[in-house]
């Protein structure tokens, strides 16, 4: 197996790998309900926290945007969006799905951990599935708000995806989720490599049970305005992933930067 020198190596590594595999994933999406889902649901989450104002108005940061998803669902609702990640291929796919959904959020190279933005620029922060992967989620929490507008809101959507390799009663429970999909959809799950479990497993915050630790961080580096909806699953889930993630929600966590 390869060895890094450190783990933003093996991160940059594991992720362009990934990025044909979670750009089909995304493409499958926009081809399906989960883009009108995922696209009314976010439009709806936004608009609640900014009333009065037009879409084009409200700034958008997406953090490791990957293939692009937010950025082309929020562009064709109208938002301003630019949309980051540390991965040069990612963002190439990013580029062809976003042309091919025939809409130009704007598409950048960059660490979330040191954003290339001025301080109070954007109304709002979202990431999917993407806090579980960071080498310093602390930090980056800290560079989230700092580009925030006093009052702004980070939007969080993620789950404890790996917290299983770590708790072995979740690895049963996950274990049984996957044998049940089987049965259910006549068909056997994806399942991970020996080099994609082991990343998994050296993930910092796959160790924290979440959103308990987003809670205590935000409330460490001075927010006081949080929201949590635990389980989102209903809201955003094809049938499929309710089965196979039965025992691994998805949550919701919203952070308000103290105005």
């Amino acid at each position: 197996m390869r060895q890094f020198q450190n783990f933003e190596e093996e991160n940059i590594h594991y992720w362009t790998g990934r990025t044909d595999g979670y750009s089909q994933v995304n493409k499958e999406e926009l081809a399906s309900e989960q883009k009108r889902v995922w696209g009314g649901m976010l439009t709806k989450k936004i608009d609640a926290h900014f009333p009065g104002r037009a879409p084009e108005e409200i700034r958008v940061l997406d953090i490791g945007t990957g293939p692009g998803f937010f950025p082309i669902i929020l562009t064709k609702a109208g938002h301003h969006v630019t949309g980051i990640d540390c991965v040069e291929d990612m963002l190439l796919e990013a580029k062809r799905n976003a042309e091919a959904e025939q809409v130009s959020p704007t598409l950048l190279l960059a660490d979330s951990h040191a954003l290339p933005f001025p301080d109070n620029h954007f109304d709002c922060v979202i990431s999917r599935n993407v806090t579980w992967t960071l080498i310093d989620a602390e930090q980056s929490y800290r560079e989230w708000l700092r580009v925030l507008r006093p009052g702004g809101k980070i939007l969080i959507f993620d789950a404890n995806w790996n917290l299983r390799y770590h708790v072995p009663e979740l690895m049963r429970q996950y274990q049984e989720d996957q044998k049940r999909f089987a049965e259910i959809f006549h068909k056997q799950p994806d399942t991970l490599s020996p080099e994609a479990e082991a990343y998994r497993r050296n993930v910092p915050m796959c160790k924290h049970y979440r959103p308990n630790w987003d809670f205590d961080t935000f409330l460490k580096i001075g927010v006081k305005k949080i929201f949590c909806d635990a389980d989102i699953t209903d809201l955003v889930w094809d049938i499929g992933r309710k089965v196979r993630y039965r025992s691994t929600p998805m949550f919701l966590l919203v952070a308000e930067k103290p105005c």
